[in-house]
């Protein structure tokens, strides 16, 4: 890649300000050389890499029932009452 100067400028419209012209700043960048990586004979893929656990459907549905049945069980559990009883 070629060096080159990368112009950046700005323009703003305000019912408060009058227009005034905006600044220009210019970014230099340095000739860059590209760099390969890999090699030549690397197989091109159409199948993407798989992430994330091997679980299979029914043991990730199973463990998502069980979480659910064990919060509706802890939801039912009343703490005993701390307050006197009058009588």
């Amino acid at each position: 890649m070629p060096a080159v100067d990368i112009r950046n400028t700005g323009a703003v419209a305000s019912a408060e300000l009058p227009t005034r012209p905006s600044n220009e700043v210019v970014t230099e960048v340095a000739a860059v050389l590209g760099v390969k990586t890999g090699t030549d004979d690397s197989p091109e893929s159409d199948v993407l890499a798989a992430s994330g656990a091997n679980l299979q459907p029914w043991l990730a549905v199973t463990i998502g029932v069980l979480i659910v049945l064990g919060g509706v069980a802890l939801a039912g559990v009343r703490a005993p009452s701390r307050r006197r009883r009058s009588g």
